[in-house]
């Protein structure tokens, strides 16, 4: 087997795969064998380059995905029963209606002021996190056993692939969420009777907040076309908006969080959402367009492994980049007209949000890179989070709560990777100000720049060239009043 073979066939039966799992993520009919045939597939192909390629011949992070490839069958058959439960198991009958993990989060958007129903969809859901335990336990384990085999170690890849340490990561993660509580308790007493009608309790996530708090400016966007307008703007910056397709369609099945699926870079890529408020789905399509802008400028040349194996704080730059057009200041008044009182409002809102974010996150990224650091079992990863929950946020949230998150028992390690994105966002804004202007988005030069330089290599992005991971840029642009 030729690198050449094994890079043009894995792309192939990855792009299949991702396929289908989109139809399924999607809530269209979908094929889970389909989806199975194809991982079962990527391992034999993984095994065999394994086998017959040398590794001083395999570029390391392709290494490390044929590793992940040589359990591609069971890691494919868990994650399709966790949908499974997810979607039909993981679930509440309030009166009439059926609250799951697929619409937990449009059910608490319409019924946000009625608290004690709510806190009861929510104590139902957390508990019935025992049910998907089982099967994250057994993925985290035959992702480590399987890695281990290879003398690798899930954080230590983590690590490596963010150009992070331990040290630096877990103390970026302390400071951040230390330094946020105050501010957040004290905004939070101030915004939350008005966002949720009483002061804020632990059944009170970030998402509730998320699609309550710029309600006031609900009326504003509704009646703008923010699809339209932001696609002209990104057309302008000479980003091809042909390749990217929405679906905002609410449907049961449908994953609750938005996101982006660059099923064949750069030439098919996918935006999910589903339409719950007008800010809210203004600021998730900014950011999932962010994505879809980095997926469709990558290089159709290069080799496979600087296509689809980025890492997730570089992906995550350009979707928080784009996302914060939407509560940019001179954005808001220059595009759209929004006058200073309102945009002011818009701000101090989404420096709660930010706040909330820095905590929240906290204490997700600390209990996972420790989850991985330390051994922890399932049992002691739910406590531990409880802990941190309570430290950060300052409620006491009942540990399991992770466990019907949506990313954090999906994936070995990604919350990290926002944290990182923050950073690296605040300091490529600062770049893009300095060198086209403060209405950067107006520029074809900066869109040139973003496109060729930046999302065109993937995973080879000069990141030395805007960022020295200074957390202090973006954390002062948070903490400030």
């Amino acid at each position: 087997m030729k690198l050449s073979e094994l890079r043009n066939e894995l792309e192939k039966l990855v792009v299949e795969h991702s396929r289908e799992s989109y139809r399924q993520l999607a809530g269209l009919d979908y094929s889970e064998k389909k989806i199975q045939e194809k991982a079962n597939e990527i391992e034999e192909l993984s095994k065999k380059a394994l086998n017959e390629l040398e590794t001083s011949e395999i570029p390391r992070n392709l290494r490390w995905r044929l590793i992940g490839g040589a359990v591609s069958s069971r890691i494919t058959e868990l994650e399709n029963e966790i949908y499974k439960k997810r979607m039909n198991e993981v679930k509440f009958r309030e009166g009439k209606e059926k609250v799951n993990l697929g619409n937990w989060r449009t059910w608490n958007s319409k019924n946000a002021l009625n608290h004690q129903k709510r806190k009861r969809v929510f104590d139902a859901i957390v508990q019935q996190g025992n049910k998907l335990a089982p099967l994250v336990e057994e993925g985290f384990k035959v992702v480590k056993e399987n890695y281990g085999e290879h003398g690798l170690d899930v954080l230590g890849m983590y690590l490596e692939m963010e150009e992070t340490s331990k040290k630096e990561l877990l103390e970026v993660v302390k400071y951040s969420a230390k330094k946020a509580k105050g501010p957040f308790e004290k905004l939070s007493e101030e915004l939350s009777p008005e966002v949720i009608g009483k002061q804020m309790e632990y059944y009170d996530d970030i998402y509730v907040y998320r699609h309550r708090i710029y309600r006031p400016f609900d009326e504003t966007f509704k009646e703008i076309d923010y699809v339209k307008m932001l696609n002209e703007i990104f057309e302008d910056m000479g980003f091809n908006m042909d390749k990217v397709k929405i679906d905002a369609e609410q449907r049961e099945g449908k994953t609750p969080s938005p996101m982006c699926a660059s099923i064949k870079i750069p030439e098919d890529i996918r935006i999910l959402y589903q339409e719950t408020t007008p800010f809210g789905d203004f600021t998730s399509y900014c950011h999932e367009v962010g994505h879809a802008l980095h997926g469709s400028s990558i290089k159709k040349e290069i080799p496979f492994e600087h296509k689809y194996i980025v890492p997730m704080g570089i992906a995550e730059t350009f979707s928080t980049l784009f996302e914060s057009l939407a509560t940019d200041e001179v954005f808001l008044k220059e595009e759209l007209g929004l006058s200073e009182d309102r945009v002011n409002e818009i701000k101090r809102r989404e420096r709660f949000m930010e706040l909330f974010f820095l905590t929240f996150y906290g204490a997700n990224s600390q209990m996972k890179l420790e989850y991985w650091d330390k051994g922890y079992t399932i049992q002691e990863a739910s406590q531990r989070y409880g802990e941190l929950y309570d430290r950060y946020v300052g409620q006491k949230m009942p540990g399991k709560y992770w466990l019907v998150h949506h990313i954090m028992p999906l994936y070995t390690l990604y919350c990290p990777s926002y944290l990182i994105a923050n950073i690296r966002k605040s300091e490529l804004r600062n770049k893009l100000i300095k060198e086209f202007g403060r209405q950067w988005w107006g520029s074809r030069d900066a869109g040139r720049y973003l496109k060729e330089e930046l999302m065109g290599p993937g995973s080879r992005i000069p990141l030395k060239e805007f960022s020295k991971m200074k957390k202090e840029i973006y954390l002062n642009e948070v903490l400030k009043e």
